[in-house]
């Protein structure tokens, strides 16, 4: 295992991985320290209770010693925990947080500021939309209840139940009101969530003619597009470290068998959609499909909404898009399974009813 540079060893089911976690952890803890941790015990006792810095440095160290979650996943936690930090405690420094700031409290505050943040964004079209401001405010909360939910869900991971006895064993006292915000209710963010609209025709046609174009002028951004649009695979956390020795060819289908782990720790196996992998598999060479070009993402975002696309992730819209595409062709099972939904078909049969109803008006009646 690879990461930032660094060669892990791959430890069997046997070893103790969470000890091996928490001297790891204890060692770069005392390097951010700048003294060593042993002697520290009798401070740590008197304090309240841990950094919330401290609990992030055993979370990624326990997760390099047993593989999961994965390295990708890893990130994106701690960036949405460090993201709820910034809109609950303006002004603060995430590094400063103590975990006994993370309470009931702490909830209401990100509630708020996500609610007002969405409502902030929300452009006011009401000359133009049959609901009025109304209608705007509906959907901005929608907005505000799906995605500072996810934002908040993920963050939470970093406390699941597993690591408390890991964080435990380092020595790292974590106060009761954490249990507060570890199962608190949400309160504000309790809006319905909006159903998908798929993007006009016009627009998706306008923009697969313009990636199309982008084979000549940025192969590595073409590339990005199709693996996107072919496998599922989300952009910044997934696809930029997706690897050609990933792609077999199985019963004449392309498959990317990737090192990533799902939600369950399963390896993540996708299938390639077939008009992807006639455009990328000529392409096949060695190393990163991407090249490793990081950057890559953000010209694809600045291209689509210099196309038209208004929403804020704009990379995963494509892969909604695709989910609804394929929910109302095969089924939403098949949509499931394709995204790597693990609550199979709940959330995209409500998310996707729509196009399962349009399934209905390609019958022919005996007339």
């Amino acid at each position: 295992m690879v990461y930032r540079g660094q060669r892990f060893p791959n430890y069997s089911l046997e070893t103790n991985l969470a000890a091996v976690a928490v001297e790891r952890a204890k060692a770069k803890i005392s390097a951010w320290r700048g003294g060593d941790v042993v002697k520290q015990d009798a401070l740590r006792v008197k304090r309240v209770s841990a950094r919330l810095v401290e609990c992030v440095e055993v979370y990624e160290a326990h997760a390099r010693s047993s593989g999961r979650p994965g390295t990708g996943t890893v990130r994106r936690v701690v960036n949405c925990l460090k993201w709820c930090c910034r809109l609950a405690l303006p002004g603060r420094a995430w590094e400063s947080v103590l975990t006994s700031e993370l309470d009931k409290g702490w909830l209401r505050a990100y509630e708020a500021a996500v609610v007002k943040m969405y409502l902030e964004k929300s452009p006011d079209k009401s000359r133009h939309n049959f609901g009025g401001k109304d209608q705007e405010r509906k959907q901005a909360l929608a907005k505000a209840a799906t995605s500072g939910s996810s934002m908040l869900n993920q963050a939470r991971s970093v406390f699941r139940a597993a690591m408390l006895e890991v964080y435990e064993e380092a020595g790292l006292k974590l106060p009761a009101t954490l249990g507060e915000w570890r199962t608190g209710r949400r309160e504000a963010l309790q809006g319905k969530a909006a159903d998908y609209m798929r993007p006009s025709d016009e627009l998706i046609a306008r923009t697969f003619a313009t990636m199309e174009g982008l084979r000549e002028t940025d192969p590595v951004a073409w590339r990005a597009w199709w693996l996107c649009v072919g496998t599922g695979l989300r952009g910044r956390s997934e696809a930029v470290a997706a690897e050609w020795d990933w792609w077999q060819v199985v019963d004449g289908v392309p498959w990317l068998v990737t090192e990533f782990r799902g939600k369950g720790g399963e390896q993540i196996t996708v299938p390639v959609l077939a008009q992807a992998a006639e455009r990328l598999g000529p392409e096949r060479g060695e190393g990163l499909i991407l090249a490793g070009d990081a950057g890559v993402f953000k010209r694809l975002s600045g291209a689509m909404r210099g196309l038209g696309w208004e929403t804020e992730k704009t990379i995963h819209e494509v892969r909604k898009f695709v989910g609804s595409k394929i929910a109302e062709q095969e089924g939403v099972l098949a949509a499931a399974q394709f995204l790597r939904h693990k609550d199979g078909g709940a959330t995209l049969m409500k998310h996707y009813a729509r196009y399962l109803n349009l399934r209905a008006v390609k019958i022919r009646l005996p007339v």
